[in-house]
């Protein structure tokens, strides 16, 4: 029973799920929300592709004498020989996170940056313009407040005014500053 399980494994899932995590080391690469379901589905065709590949690569490229190289011990010793050469890469390439747990300096980070982890980059960029362009609308508003206040105060109230608003046009000014400084990043990386 033992020995179907892992062969099935080995046959089906193994192989083909180890290239998949050598290939694409970084949570999320493949899909933000279903990146494990797309990492066991190609993981289970290339499983299947590859042993296609060892099974034509032992029975027809190989010269072979007597019975052949196409045996159950030979594909079992280039499955297994894979399977280990392909997690070698993948743990290289920082795809095995939980291996951190048996000793910290096997730990590994992905080499490469996902298209998860660059949108939540963005994200970040986002919403510093949108809290840049929210702070300077806040600040103009203020400022017509102000003015409304000056046109209608006495002398000692509009020269009270009048000190707030130049206060808040200097904040303006710097958010304004900043926000231009912002928006020119972001179309720099676009």
């Amino acid at each position: 029973m033992i020995r179907a399980v892992v062969a099935v494994l080995f046959l089906f899932l193994l192989p083909g799920f180890t290239l998949v995590n050598a290939l694409f080391p970084s949570k999320g690469a493949l899909d933000e929300e279903l990146d494990m379901l797309y990492r066991v589905s190609y993981g289970l065709a290339l499983s299947v592709a590859l042993v296609i590949i060892i099974g034509f690569f032992l029975g027809e490229i190989l010269p072979s004498s007597g019975d052949g190289y196409f045996v159950g011990r030979n594909i079992w010793f280039t499955l297994v020989s894979l399977t280990f050469l392909f997690f070698f890469i993948g743990w290289y390439r920082g795809a095995y996170r939980w291996i951190r747990y048996i000793h910290p300096s096997f730990a590994r980070e992905p080499s490469e940056k996902s298209p998860a982890m660059e949108r939540k980059s963005d994200t970040k960029k986002v919403k510093e313009l949108q809290e840049l362009t929210r702070q300077r609308n806040a600040l103009k508003q203020k400022i017509k407040k102000i003015e409304k206040k000056i046109d209608k105060g006495s002398k000692d109230m509009k020269k009270h005014y009048t000190g707030k608003k130049d206060e808040l046009e200097r904040r303006l000014e710097r958010v304004d500053k900043r926000l231009k400084e912002a928006e020119r990043k972001r179309e720099k990386e676009f």
